[in-house]
């Protein structure tokens, strides 16, 4: 993650724990908003690492000749930006539902 993206992330958590502060002093009822932004923050920071991931992958591998070597780095980036449910995408991509049609995912090789 580029440092301008952290420090923004670290300016708008300090700027909610200060809302906290004021907002627990105010309210109570408040609080239960600010633990929703709490979760929102660390929501936010989880995709950005995410993104990282992947613009990194892209821009390490991305310029490797072979279109084998390009699908590995699409399959590291989606690795990276689904975490988890990466086989569920997977899964979603071979088969639509919608339409009915098959494809093939190819995880490429490794430069």
């Amino acid at each position: 993650m580029k440092n301008s993206q952290l420090e923004m992330i670290n300016r708008l958590e300090n700027n909610i724990k200060h809302a906290e502060l004021k907002t627990v002093i105010d309210d109570d009822s408040t609080v239960c908003l600010i633990n929703d932004i709490d979760m929102a923050v660390s929501l936010i920071k989880e995709q950005n690492e995410k993104i990282s991931k992947a613009l990194d992958m892209a821009f390490q591998y991305g310029q490797i000749d072979g279109g084998h070597h390009k699908m590995w780095v699409i399959d590291q980036m989606i690795r990276a930006l689904t975490g988890e449910k990466y086989n569920e995408w997977i899964e979603d991509y071979i088969y639509d539902k919608e339409t009915g049609d098959t494809y093939i995912w190819d995880k490429g090789i490794v430069p």
